[in-house]
């Protein structure tokens, strides 16, 4: 059984940047125990994939993806595998082999490192330790527009 209530601009969170962004509550009710699940709800978002991840986003929004190759200031345009707005109420979806309908256009805010991961390795009795530091290169994105077509 599951419950659901919109709240407007009542809370806030990590994905509330756009002006006309929303809340919805799921509530599910198990035995005895009730579970609330929250998660944003945008009049227009986007799923775009780069450096073989895919990212929900939506304008004004901050993402961390793998390093790009574009100097700090410049715009870069990804193409969205998913876009959807509240306004017209229309989606779109990108199927192999066709061109985009749609185009994320993000700037990019700077370049950085995440923290180290350590990795140990060891081999049970053999005198055998390894350990090796990882830090990946990031690229940090401002969404400014999702482009429909």
């Amino acid at each position: 059984m599951c419950y659901s209530l919109d709240i407007a601009k009542t809370v806030r969170g990590p994905r509330s940047a756009a002006p006309d962004a929303g809340w919805r509550i799921l509530i599910y009710r198990s035995f005895a125990s009730v579970v609330g699940i929250c998660y944003h709800i945008s009049a227009m978002y986007a799923i775009i994939e780069t450096g073989g991840r895919q990212y929900w986003v939506i304008p004004g929004e901050t993402v961390q993806v793998d390093k790009l190759q574009a100097k700090e200031g410049e715009e870069v345009v990804i193409k969205a595998l998913w876009s959807a707005s509240g306004d017209a109420g229309k989606s779109e979806q990108i199927s192999a082999g066709k061109q985009p309908a749609a185009k994320v256009v993000a700037e990019v805010l700077r370049h950085l490192r995440s923290p180290k991961v350590v990795v140990f390795k060891r081999r049970p009795k053999k005198a055998y330790q390894k350990t090796i530091g990882h830090r990946q290169e990031l690229t940090e994105l401002r969404i400014k527009e999702i482009q429909l077509s």
